[in-house]
């Protein structure tokens, strides 16, 4: 299996970092992209990517998992949002955390699925229009 990690500016490493050694543990290759070649998480470490977002092959990959940080920025980043898409119309997992959630509602992958997120969906109104509210159960 393959994973590719959509990393940005802000990210927050910490979301991610149990994760990826997992993964490599697990022998799962893992591919870092972006919108540029070099970012700063959140802890302000400077992260060279593995290739940029316009080279990457969805066909190649069997997850996309984007970490949380501040989605704003991003919200209405169109190459962002046709990746998401596009894994999505391939069938194939995609994995948010935190504020990323955002992206999922902005790229309309959601549809009428259930989901979780830890945002408070009146903090980005432009994103409400594509959520439907999930009941809270407890097993």
């Amino acid at each position: 299996m393959k994973a590719l990690f959509f990393l940005y500016d802000g990210y927050v490493d910490w979301e991610i970092s149990l994760l990826s050694y997992i993964f490599s543990e697990t022998n799962m290759e893992i591919q870092t992209t972006a919108l540029n070649t070099e970012i700063t998480h959140y802890g302000n470490f400077r992260i060279k990517v593995d290739l940029s977002i316009e080279e990457c092959n969805i066909s190649n990959y069997d997850i996309l998992i984007i970490p949380g940080g501040d989605p704003e920025q991003l919200i209405n980043e169109r190459k962002l949002i046709k990746l998401i898409q596009e894994f999505d119309q391939r069938n194939k997992w995609i994995a948010t955390i935190c504020g990323a959630a955002t992206f999922l509602g902005m790229s309309s992958v959601l549809r009428n699925r259930y989901y979780s997120t830890s945002l408070e969906i009146s903090e980005f109104p432009l994103t409400s229009i594509h959520y439907i509210k999930a009941k809270q159960t407890l097993q």
